[in-house]
């Protein structure tokens, strides 16, 4: 789903489901403005939030989020500062991943300046890039890694149902 868009129409018919009928796989990316304009993702954070506290407090959708690592233009201060409004919605899974760079993606476009260095084999991780060295992307690789675990540990848990 686009995070800031969801009308009204739509909204009538999610609030009409069962509750765990529905998993939502939310791109979120990231909540640094300037990143979002960078990769052409440009989003309305209050309308995200809105639409997040609509789905968490008047409908039983899943909601599955994602934030990407490496993007460019964002630092650890920023990713972090968005992984905690993330948390702050309050979605069942939040997906930390790392950014890849796919074949056909325009992000090689931002290889040269951001001085984009990938691993040469699939899946084509970020390893660094000018805004984070290779031994703070390793960091949050394993941060990454430990969190989708603990995301679906927590979420699966008797005792948080």
């Amino acid at each position: 789903m686009i995070p800031d868009r969801l009308p009204e129409s739509l909204r009538e018919i999610i609030a009409k489901f069962p509750p765990g009928a529905l998993q939502f796989e939310v791109g979120i990316q990231t909540f640094n403005a300037e990143v979002g304009g960078l990769i052409k993702r440009r989003q309305n954070y209050e309308k995200l939030a809105a639409n997040f506290h609509f789905l968490r407090r008047e409908t039983g959708v899943h909601i599955h989020a994602d934030l990407i690592v490496g993007l460019p233009g964002e630092i650890v201060e920023s990713f972090a500062a968005g992984f905690d409004r993330l948390i702050a919605l309050g979605p069942q899974e939040i997906q930390v991943g790392i950014l890849k760079r796919l074949r056909g993606t325009p992000i090689v476009r931002h290889d040269a300046d951001w001085r984009m260095i990938y691993n040469p084999q699939p899946p084509y991780e970020i390893l660094q890039n000018k805004l984070i060295d290779f031994a703070t992307m390793q960091r949050l690789r394993r941060f990454a890694r430990y969190w989708i675990w603990s995301a679906t540990a927590a979420t699966s848990s008797p005792a948080r149902r």
